[in-house]
């Protein structure tokens, strides 16, 4: 039987709830460009580092709706209106987390890792 690696330079998706988030990775290069604009005078800003991130890694979403129940169409500017709790599993998948392929999978995680009062910057 093959061993399965997750391969952080390829697209893929993330289940959440019923949900699908599309995710595009970043290059080294653009990751390493994106932490230097988030360093001034050798601090790092964790937090505005992750938001840009992650605007910018995910790429589209299948069955996410509004508050209203109706579909709601992918923009980049909606994407911080994602669930806390979902924001961070798609950060833990980036990063490889202890288990990407439940993560991927969207099985549940303990509660102290996707609770959704959790606020960005998450630590792994």
């Amino acid at each position: 039987m093959p061993i399965t690696i997750i391969r952080l330079d390829k697209p893929f998706k993330v289940k959440c709830e019923d949900a699908w988030i599309h995710v595009c990775p970043l290059t080294l290069d653009q990751d390493a460009g994106l932490r230097a604009r988030y360093t001034q005078e050798g601090v790092f800003d964790e937090e505005g580092y992750l938001r840009e991130k992650l605007d910018q890694v995910v790429t589209g979403w299948e069955g996410v709706e509004d508050q209203n129940k109706e579909p709601a169409p992918f923009a980049r500017g909606y994407v911080r209106g994602l669930p806390i709790a979902h924001q961070r599993r798609v950060l833990r998948c980036l990063e490889g987390g202890a288990d990407p392929l439940v993560d991927r999978s969207g099985t549940s995680l303990p509660p102290s890792i996707d609770t959704p009062n959790s606020t960005l910057p998450m630590k792994a």
